[in-house]
């Protein structure tokens, strides 16, 4: 079976059994961040990073490595106390259908990492946190620092009145979201280890190690 049909039969499991199956479709191997760890999909760069060459070596590493850990992107991880964690849907054609946190790359006009967050939660699923921002809480991690290779996380607690759309999950739960043109679908997974298994090809991976170092303690 090929790795798309396999997780595609996951996706309609309402994810039963996500370890075995991802393991089925992503095993051996890891993922590369296509575009780098700076670099927007579009190539473009935010206000909060630079983009950078090879990496440096000797006396140089360090600066680069100081560099490369401006936040340019913005992650959300969505909890609703009944329903789980919000997983997006999206298929690219090197990746088949996989899972996304809402989030992205910071726009230039975004006025901060927060901001650049809430931009990106409307964009994707019509939720709109732009004028309470406080909703948003910056993620800390264990070890005290609040951003991972330029990417900065943000809980968010979903209620009920965040289903705002006409989009019902693919996982069956009455919870309707406005989706972008960018995703498929969506589900909600109440287990954090099936979370970080289920987005471990979204931004090179680095959303699926926060999830397991912020959630799976």
């Amino acid at each position: 079976m090929a790795p798309c049909a396999a997780l595609e039969r996951c996706w309609a499991g309402a994810m039963d059994g996500a370890r075995q199956c991802l393991a089925l479709c992503f095993g051996g191997g890891g993922h590369g961040d296509e575009q780098g760890a700076l670099l927007g999909q579009d190539g473009k760069l935010g206000k909060y990073g630079e983009a950078q060459g090879a990496k440096p070596s000797g006396a140089e590493a360090g600066a680069a490595d100081e560099e490369r850990d401006k936040v340019v992107k913005a992650f959300v991880i969505a909890h609703h106390d009944t329903l789980g964690y919000l997983v997006l849907k999206a298929f690219k054609n090197r990746k088949g259908i996989h899972g996304q946190l809402p989030g992205g790359n910071l726009d230039f006009d975004d006025a901060s990492p927060a901001f650049g967050a809430a931009r990106e939660v409307f964009e994707e699923t019509g939720i709109d946190l732009r004028a309470n921002l406080a909703r948003l809480r910056l993620a800390v991690f264990p070890d005290g620092t609040t951003q991972l290779k330029g990417r900065q996380f943000f809980r968010l607690t979903l209620t009920d009145a965040d289903a705002v759309g006409d989009r019902a999950p693919d996982s069956g739960e009455d919870f309707r979201l406005n989706l972008s043109d960018e995703h498929v679908g969506f589900v909600f997974e109440k287990d954090a280890e099936n979370l970080a298994l289920m987005i471990d090809q979204h931004s090179g991976g680095k959303c699926s190690r926060a999830v397991r170092a912020l959630e799976c303690v």
